[in-house]
């Protein structure tokens, strides 16, 4: 039996990640949002052939996740982690980090991870945010009153 490693796409913005977590926790989940903001779920299972281990993983992570399955993508475990290690690992940011370069409450980004609106990858139970995921956001966000009327020429 091989062991396949299968990433699933979710037609959802907002997951119960740490409820996924656990029962997922026999197949060594991964649970975050991808940067389009879709739940993502990559977990490992044993199969003889791809076809049964994407039936599988397919099965395990519908049965988990009243979400259905927008994309999947599966390969052996041994490439995958090989196209991990050729991957450049993205800066990442904490909760706190991410907080202090937007200017908002380490609460009101975990609240906006739960609900999809910021990407980020969850690692047993601490949030990890691309930083490329944070300069987005402060790219988006309205200017500050004051920096407007600068801006206007006003005061």
């Amino acid at each position: 039996m091989k062991h396949w490693t299968t990433r699933l796409e979710l037609d959802a913005r907002v997951v119960e990640s740490d409820r996924l977590v656990e029962v997922l926790g026999d197949y060594h989940p991964e649970v975050g949002l991808t940067l389009q903001g879709r739940a993502e779920v990559v977990i490992t299972v044993v199969g003889e052939s791809l076809r049964q281990a994407l039936i599988t993983a397919m099965a395990v992570v519908s049965e988990a996740s009243e979400a259905e399955i927008f994309a999947v993508e599966i390969m052996p475990t041994e490439e995958f982690e090989g196209r991990r290690r050729l991957e450049r690992v993205p800066h990442l940011l904490s909760v706190s980090e991410a907080a202090v370069a937007l200017g908002i409450s380490p609460q009101a980004i975990r609240q906006r991870l739960d609900i999809g609106t910021i990407a980020g990858t969850k690692i047993g139970s601490t949030w990890a945010i691309p930083q490329a995921e944070v300069h987005r956001l402060k790219a988006v966000a309205p200017k500050p009153a004051a920096d407007r009327r600068a801006n206007d020429g006003r005061r």
